[in-house]
């Protein structure tokens, strides 16, 4: 292929200006545009990828996401190089931002691309993983000859496009997914480089002048387009100028390219955002990147009948007939042909006659091997695997097998057994480096080592095959890979190449399939095989390092019987169980009324439930098919007691039950994971031990069951692990499962957010905190109890900090409680590092008030990944340090909880300070928030008004349920009604001494008062 003539452009001069988007790149003779991939040549404007791909894979036409067009069919997916935006928290970077690629890309004309469509059964082709805007006439010719074929074709783009290039490109097109990623142009222009306009302009046009079918996607980011007024002015424009039929897809982000410093979008956050649209009128809205079969299938938006149900990308019920609802008749938006598809979550990585550009990719060995595999030649491979493990399991010798496959040469086969989704029972197989092999013998030695070899995992029993998911990867094409690191990170497809690392210390290999699952990026891809070898995860860096990447061919086949996941159920489910328990154990019977989420038929899959009472008595029961109701009645009736308040504390659900073989012990038992659990069960009692620490739950449910590893080799006992411990619901999850003690905590806790929320140098902190306290340093300072701090950057809130520091003498102990921000570690943790580190000092930790805390507060436990990138206590630590270098610190974070566990917070603390106070020494308690998030000016402030009127008035309960109530998203609020809690400053004692020292929003620094937050600091004495 060669650089082909573009449209969209026109001469100025001595350059040419690119009309494809509303950048309009300039170019000289020799220069590329911003996407990188349309160069002036000669006073032409060129196509440089024309013709040139990244990769083929086979997805599910959901991935995209499309939910209302041709659902559960199969879509060829493919993109090139290069971006027209600059987004910072791309999920795609190491193609749309990479410069290597194009010359590393395979080429592939639009005729094989059509054909290797046609010949894999695809519905549809998608232009996706890059932007195919700027490759508008490539992915043009595609779509032309698709059409010819009955093919359709989906666009997954960002819309930033102009009118006239907009006019050309849509019509050949079927479908669209639209990522419209936020609703402010300031969003757009400081995180895309780019402008919301265009975008909008797009989605109106698509709508009422084309006849191309579209969804959009937001992707929600923590912190920077997820708030609630913000999504509210999306859905809005979305009513107004599209109409409620477009389907709205909220998705996950998570840390990527240059934005690695937030966490996870939290699923409540999609989740709300999913409500808002469908309160506000939007029919079809959904959640993306996470588990919710509720919030990710269809519903009828006139009578409310479940149409597509949807797990992951595999579809379940489909009650669509002629586009309109099976129930009521009433028309379902979208593009429906008859019956759904049945493709399933599966992907597929496919070849097309290729060749690549670059000297260092080439064959290893020049023996023949077979690439293609029909699907009958999958299901052929799937039942001879099949046939192997069961075989291997009852030590039978290995079937007889004649078929012309049989003497195929293949690189290597591996053979996975997995327990639903997430979990992996076995994967063993063979790779040949220097020729191919024959297929039969690689394929009947892996799965008879997936069966009883992988000492990974505890053995496969013969009764849990019904729920295993099986996969045969047939794998080719293997490849030295480039020694050039970037040259490395831009050769891999993900979802097509799986890697192999060599080196004098390790050896590691992971399937494609691995990265397509985790959504891993290069990058993380390469780290991973690192990590699998057990080497340093930066080591496909150094050059002694010798990587290789191969494809593979995948084949696989769903379990007979599946086991019930309560990951994958909705909260109302799991609020309905948690209600109705608390119901039964009100009187001992429970309501006559059973709710109808409680009444869905369960299959027989080995899983139970254990409800704990008062800390003291528990119960538990395994179900053995059957409504949920029934086994919440059976155990809550059993620990009914009539004279006590029977208040549940834990509510846990086991499932992915697997029996256990004492010919395991102790080797293949050794890796039992962190929340599973194992069951002993000996007549009518069962034992149950979930993993804490380094501790065996093996050990510890065979010995509180009066039993030994000795005595289970010789008895009937029967002992299983259940891979998937579910927290329904608890109000005190410590006392079950959480460790009091992390086994080995980090000496030092490092700086996580210096050089970005305050400077990153010794020197530079200095000169800041001194110019702060020649403003803001008191000569007449007060004693006080406890204060409130902002914990934002010091540009936006460092005088705030410093004109309240600096009023007040500061005790060399001092307490922090702030907000957990992020998913990392439990709930609510007292760090247990002995030093936290800011630039030029090292601050120890009080090891003596800390475990004393820890031992008092229930579920406070002493860890430190919770901390790890915490900036809520780290940004304040200078200014404590700068105006006492003497200080110690017991630094706490906490999430979730009731009002009247942080009022029980409180008492602790109160305890904890007299106890302080009678042997001579002052104690500190600072409370760490800022207030309102990202509203705008006006309404922030009536917002903070609220907060810190209640948080003034001392009254923890008004200040509880004013932000609760009022959805006021002070951070620290909670760490708030602990510290008031702790100082007996409620309103039946008298005016509470708070005083609010000053109160800004960021609106004063930003410029912007669109969105900003709320920030104080007060003294409570």
């Amino acid at each position: 292929m060669v650089s082909r003539d573009t449209h969209w452009w026109h001469k100025e001069e001595d350059r040419i200006v690119c009309d494809l988007c509303p950048r309009q790149c300039r170019l000289r003779d020799g220069q590329r545009g911003f996407c990188f991939v349309r160069a002036n040549q000669g006073d032409q404007m060129v196509l440089t990828t024309y013709g040139k791909s990244t990769g083929f894979c086979i997805d599910p036409i959901e991935k995209k996401p499309l939910n209302h067009f041709l659902p559960g069919t199969p879509i060829l997916s493919f993109g090139t190089a290069g971006c027209n935006l600059g987004c910072k928290f791309c999920q795609n970077w190491s193609i749309s931002k990479s410069r290597e690629v194009e010359i590393l890309s395979a080429e592939a004309s639009p005729e094989a691309i059509v054909a290797a469509a046609k010949e894999h059964g695809c519905s549809s082709i998608a232009f996706t993983y890059n932007d195919p805007i700027i490759w508008a006439e490539y992915a043009i010719d595609v779509a032309k000859l698709a059409r010819q074929e009955g093919i359709k074709t989906v666009a997954v783009s960002a819309g930033y496009i102009t009118p006239e290039a907009r006019r050309d490109f849509f019509p050949h097109l079927d479908a669209a997914n639209i990522d419209l990623k936020a609703f402010t142009d300031e969003f757009y222009r400081s995180l895309a480089f780019a402008r919301i306009d265009p975008v909008l302009d797009t989605l109106k046009w698509l709508k009422h002048e084309s006849q191309v079918w579209f969804e959009i996607t937001n992707l929600v980011i923590p912190t920077k387009n997820d708030s609630s007024e913000e999504i509210g002015r999306l859905v809005d424009w979305v009513l107004e100028n599209l109409g409620p039929d477009v389907p709205l897809h909220f998705t996950a982000f998570h840390p990527d390219f240059k934005m690695q410093d937030l966490p996870r979008t939290p699923a409540e956050t999609l989740q709300r955002a999913r409500q808002q649209a469908i309160d506000s009128g939007i029919h079809y809205a959904y959640v993306g990147n996470v588990l919710d079969l509720e919030r990710q299938s269809t519903y009828c938006p006139s009578c409310g009948n479940l149409v597509i149900e949807r797990n992951h990308y595999e579809l379940g019920k489909f009650d669509v007939l002629d586009s309109k609802c099976g129930s009521c008749n009433a028309p379902i938006a979208g593009v429906f042909a008859g019956q759904r598809g049945d493709w399933g979550r599966k992907r597929l990585p496919i070849s097309i006659p290729t060749h690549t550009k670059h000297p260092e990719m080439i064959q290893n060995h020049t023996t023949k091997e077979r690439k293609d595999f029909s699907e009958e030649d999958g299901r052929m491979l799937l039942g001879l695997a099949d046939r192997c493990i069961r075989a291997a399991l009852d030590d039978q010798p290995p079937p007889n097998f004649k078929h012309p496959l049989e003497d195929a040469m293949v690189v290597g086969v591996f053979v996975s057994l997995k327990r639903g989704s997430q979990v992996l029972r076995s994967c063993c197989g063979s790779l040949n480096e220097k020729k191919p092999a024959a297929l039969k013998q690689l394929l009947m030695s892996a799965a008879k080592r997936a069966a009883v070899g992988d000492e990974r995992f505890p053995r496969i029993d013969k009764r849990e095959l019904p729920h295993l998911d099986l996969e045969v990867s047939v794998m080719h094409d293997l490849r030295d890979m480039p020694t050039d690191p970037n040259q490395r990170l831009a050769s891999i497809t993900i979802g097509r190449h799986g890697l192999i690392i060599s080196h004098p210390k390790g050896r590691g290999l992971l399937l494609p399939q691995v990265a397509a699952e985790r959504e891993w990026d290069a990058p993380t891809f390469l780290e991973q095989v690192c990590r699998k070898a057990n080497l340093p995860t930066n080591t496909w860096l150094q050059p002694e390092a010798s990587l290789k990447q191969f494809s593979a061919t995948i084949f696989d086949r769903k379990a007979d019987a599946r086991d019930i996941d309560f990951r994958e159920l909705s909260q109302e489910i799991h609020d309905a169980a948690f209600d109705y328990a608390n119901a039964v154990l009100a009187d001992g019977t429970g309501p006559s009324d059973i709710p109808s989420e409680l009444s869905m038929q369960v299959p027989r899959a080995g899983w139970g439930m254990l409800i704990q009472v008062d800390r003291k008595r528990a119960e538990a029961a395994f179900h053995d098919r059957g409504p949920l109701s029934n086994m919440i009645s059976a155990i809550t009736r059993e620990i009914y007691r009539p004279d006590a308040e029977n208040k549940i504390t834990n509510f846990l659900v086991f499932s992915h039950h697997v029996p256990l073989d004492p010919r395991d012990f102790p080797d293949r038992l050794k890796l039992i994971q962190p929340g599973q659990a194992v069951t002993v069960r000996n007549g009518g009692r069962t034992t149950i031990s979930l993993k804490q620490g380094n501790a065996n739950p093996l050990l510890k449910a065979l010995k509180q069951s009066g039993n030994s590893p000795e005595t289970w080799a010789k008895s009937n006992l029967d002992v299983g692990l259940h891979l998937g411990v579910n927290w329904m619901k608890s109000s005190n999850v410590s006392s079950v499962e959480s460790p009091k003690q992390q086994a080995s905590p980090p000496d030092t806790r490092p700086t996580a957010v210096a050089g970005r929320f305050y400077p990153g140098t010794e020197a530079e902190v200095k000169q800041e905190l001194d110019q702060y306290y020649r403003s803001y340093l008191s000569e007449d300072k007060q004693s006080v109890r406890a204060i409130m701090l902002p914990h934002a950057g010091w540009k936006y809130c460092g005088d705030i900090i410093a004109e309240t520091l600096g009023q007040i003498e500061i005790p060399d102990l001092v307490v922090i409680l702030g907000p957990k921000h992020t998913p990392l570690g439990p709930r609510w943790s007292v760090s247990n590092s002995r030093h936290w580190q800011i630039p030029g000092a090292k601050i120890p930790v009080d090891e003596e008030s800390a475990s004393y805390l820890a031992a008092n507060i229930d579920p406070l436990v002493r860890d430190s990944l919770a901390h790890q990138k915490e900036h809520g206590i780290e940004v304040l630590l200078p200014h404590l340090h700068h105006l006492n270098p003497n200080i110690r610190i017991a630094p706490i974070v906490v999430g979730s909880g009731t009002l009247k566990e942080f009022q029980e917070i409180g008492d602790v603390l109160n305890s904890f300070r007299k106890r302080i106070e009678s042997d001579g020494e002052k104690v500190l308690f600072i409370i760490s928030s800022d207030l309102n998030h990202f509203a705008e000016d006006a309404e922030n402030r009536r917002l903070d008004k609220l907060a810190l009127d209640a948080f003034v008035s001392g009254d923890t309960e008004r200040l509880f349920h004013t932000c609760t109530k009022e959805n006021i998203s002070m951070c620290g609020m909670r760490p708030a009604v602990a510290v008031l809690s702790s100082l007996d400053l409620h309103v039946d004692k008298g005016k509470p001494e708070i005083d609010v020292v000053r109160y800004e929003t960021s609106a004063r620094v930003s410029g912007d008062p669109s969105k900003v937050v709320g920030y104080a600091g007060a003294l409570i004495t």
